[in-house]
């Protein structure tokens, strides 16, 4: 109920209001005594009070940008975005990624006004996550859906097949990847550093793009605790044939965000399962 505000309060109103209820402890108790105890291992020097009360309202944001995205035009994201960086031509296969780091709901509407025609790789919504959570369910039931809505292309589930992404790419067309995922639900995975660990994540779409030398977008999507702002920062990281070097180059823009802003990555309480796959 709390992100659904967003669809009827001004923004600066209701961040206010967000940031007021972000102080609360039993807000998203669950989910924030659980990746406490990992991002306070991974970097001790954070102020657990400050860090879960900016991860609260990130997660608050993240989700009312959902109903944002149904309620609000461009217009309004251009007011409340700034923009570093430029999307890529519209005119050759290519990969985009990004992270679970921010709030990036929007830029799939802006990828898709730039004149890009977008394959975004999703999980599957059978996972055993999703067991005996069925708030949790339909959410990411809902929050998928307004994906689709916004690129105007059905989600791919890689896990299934890479059909589609190559059909994607055949068609000069670009593909979507959130790329810091757990490789247990994947055939094929890739060890990374990740904040002083060695870590787990799919090959799959990086090295794809290595071998048939596609050009690679890479974005972050910040959010400002103070006001509400959101700062996309888009780099291009244009063709890498070696696999290894741009799967170093990607996680090391995910290492620079996190240090940036720890409370912004939404996947601490996930990092056992990015531990357990090795090779």
């Amino acid at each position: 109920m709390l992100p659904g505000l967003a669809a009827v309060l001004p923004w600066r109103m209701c961040f206010a209001l967000y940031r007021q209820l972000a102080k609360c402890s039993w807000l998203y108790r669950g989910a924030t005594d659980a990746a406490w105890p990992w991002a306070q291992q991974s970097m001790p020097g954070l102020v657990q009070q400050q860090w879960a009360c900016e991860r609260r309202l990130l997660t608050l944001v993240d989700h009312a940008d959902c109903v944002l995205s149904c309620t609000r035009s461009a217009r309004w994201a251009r007011k409340h975005v700034q923009v570093i960086g430029h999307w890529p031509r519209p005119d050759s296969p290519q990969v985009i990624c990004t992270f679970h780091w921010g709030a990036g709901m929007w830029t799939l509407q802006a990828m898709r006004q730039a004149g890009l025609s977008v394959h975004a790789l999703a999980a599957s919504l059978q996972g055993a996550q999703f067991a005996g959570r069925p708030v949790l369910h339909r959410y990411a039931r809902w929050r998928t859906a307004q994906v689709v809505k916004a690129l105007g292309h059905p989600t791919v589930d890689v896990s299934t097949s890479m059909r589609p992404v190559l059909q994607a790419l055949k068609h000069h067309q670009t593909v979507l990847g959130v790329v810091d995922v757990p490789a247990d639900n994947v055939e094929a995975s890739v060890a990374v550093p990740l904040l002083g660990h060695s870590v787990q994540v799919p090959r799959g779409l990086l090295r794809l793009a290595a071998e048939r030398q596609l050009p690679v977008t890479l974005f972050t999507a910040g959010l400002d605790f103070k006001t509400g702002h959101r700062t996309w920062v888009i780099h291009s990281l244009g063709v890498v044939p070696d696999a290894q070097a741009l799967f170093d180059a990607v996680f090391g823009v995910l290492n620079q965000a996190i240090e940036a802003s720890p409370s912004a990555w939404h996947l601490w309480a996930e990092m056992p399962r990015f531990l357990q796959n090795k090779d």
